[in-house]
């Protein structure tokens, strides 16, 4: 049923969640995805707020919620993971859109965020201390890369970096976490 279906959802340890445009007739609204390996539920609401997930997983969900990082998720009393393939599907697209020397600041995040995935996946290739040692390098490395462009010249940098900074917390769950993947793409 799908009241059984939203138990076994929120005894999860980590959930997927999306939502995108949809119409019903002429009406705007929503179709959401929340998934884990082993459920998944669809909902086509009016809201795209925060409402919808809440009462999807309800008030005492435990496991780590992955989202796209859209601001639907913040007021979610959750813990969350964002999607690392987003922030790289976005420097991409600014990439393109400038010249080659601007390029610099965008290349190092680029680096950061590659490295960090690529510490992630050998995680269990390396002793405890030296995992440890790489990933408060990573966690450095982003905070650098945060403080270096928080008042960069170019506004979508700024922006970038106030992103980065506001869910400093979540980019880099998927280290701390082996069941969290970096991106929310399962």
């Amino acid at each position: 049923s799908y009241d059984g279906l939203l138990d076994l959802l929120r005894g999860e340890h980590v959930v997927h969640a999306d939502e995108t445009g949809w119409r019903i007739g002429r009406v705007k609204a929503w179709l959401w995805v929340f998934s884990s390996p082993d459920v998944t539920i669809y909902r086509i609401d009016r809201s795209r707020g925060h409402e919808v997930p809440q009462m999807i997983l309800g008030t005492d969900f435990e496991g780590v919620l992955i989202s796209d990082g859209a601001a639907t998720y913040d007021p979610l009393p959750y813990l969350s993971g964002r999607c690392v393939g987003h922030i790289l599907a976005r420097i991409s697209k600014l990439k393109e859109a400038r010249p080659e020397p601007s390029h610099l600041e965008f290349d190092w995040l680029l680096e950061i965020l590659q490295d960090a995935m690529h510490l992630g996946s050998r995680r269990f290739e390396l002793t405890p201390t030296g995992y440890g040692r790489l990933l408060r390098k990573a966690e450095r490395n982003l905070d650098q890369w945060i403080d270096s462009n928080e008042f960069h010249e170019d506004a979508d940098i700024r922006r970038l970096a106030k992103h980065l900074k506001q869910h400093r917390h979540e980019w880099f769950m998927f280290l701390y976490d082996s069941a969290v993947p970096p991106t929310n793409n399962h």
